[in-house]
């Protein structure tokens, strides 16, 4: 049998672990840069600077009109870098921006009831794009017009589907 002065080591012991090892476990993990790469959500890359929208005007997809900030205004979106169809090359819409058209339609019908919150509009670079000048790009904007999210022409459509029904979950604004 134990003593009565180890047993009273052992109860010091136990709460030790029982309320300090949790505190240094809880620092471990904060600290360690491998489980900051298993959480990360988004697919997108994330734009650190803010990239306002407000002073241009665009173009939207679906009804071929000439947006401005106001109508922008209260409203996510997803803004395609395309070349338009009289700038381009061979007078015609590249089949990367017209596949991009058509998955970013799907996506929007996707949202279901949230579909009403995000408008769909086109950049042609060199002239109003924020940050890149790649053809297919696609950047998600918040309803204050601020550029949230950044995609390079390969990624999928199901991949900004996602992040976007996460903002739209996330967001009490637009």
């Amino acid at each position: 049998m134990l003593s009565r002065s180890y047993k009273k080591y052992l109860v010091l012991i136990g709460l030790f672990a029982l309320f300090v090892l949790p505190f240094g476990a809880a620092f471990v993990i904060y600290n360690s840069p491998q489980v900051h790469q298993l959480a990360k959500k988004n697919h997108g890359n994330l734009l650190p600077p803010i990239h306002n929208l407000a002073t241009q005007n665009w173009h939207e997809i679906e009804n071929q009109n000439t947006l401005n900030a106001a109508a922008l205004n209260g409203k996510w979106g997803i803004l395609l870098v395309a070349y338009p169809p009289c700038h381009h090359p061979n007078y015609d819409i590249s089949p990367l921006v017209e596949k991009r058209w058509k998955e970013l339609d799907k996506v929007k019908i996707s949202l279901g009831k949230d579909q009403s919150r995000v408008v769909l509009i086109q950049a042609f670079p060199g002239l109003n794009t924020p940050i890149g000048q790649q053809e297919g790009e696609l950047f998600i904007f918040d309803p204050m017009g601020n550029l949230v999210l950044h995609y390079t022409p390969d990624h999928e459509s199901r991949d900004i589907r996602k992040d976007l029904k996460q903002l739209l979950h996330a967001s009490q604004i637009g």
